[in-house]
């Protein structure tokens, strides 16, 4: 489907040049503009936030609430969450974040 998307923005890009005869470095540099810089600017935001996220769980111990990554370290290990009242425990959250591959503990 998005072959399919990119081939149709493609022929029409050709067109508009055939058309309206835009030097085709103008056309080129508005193609990635319009529609390559997009798709890096979203790779590299999703790369960036799991990183952010990923570091924050290793200096938290893996005590982060699920729910608004609120750190947990320096409070008891159960209760509720202060900033989104999730309630919690320690262990399930760090099992959590284990489980979904972002937290690897460190070998000591």
């Amino acid at each position: 489907m998005l072959g399919s998307q990119l081939g149709y923005l493609l022929v029409l890009l050709i067109a508009v040049i055939r058309e309206f005869i835009i030097p085709m470095p103008y056309a080129l540099g508005v193609f990635i503009g319009v529609f390559v810089s997009p798709f890096f600017g979203v790779l590299v935001w999703w790369w960036w936030s799991g990183m952010g996220l990923s570091a924050k769980l290793r200096r938290c111990n893996g005590a982060v609430c699920v729910q608004c990554e609120y750190d947990l370290s320096d409070l008891e290990d159960e209760g509720r969450c202060p900033e989104c009242g999730l309630r919690f425990c320690r262990r399930d959250t760090v099992r959590a974040w284990r489980d979904c591959g972002l937290y690897l503990q460190r070998s000591s």
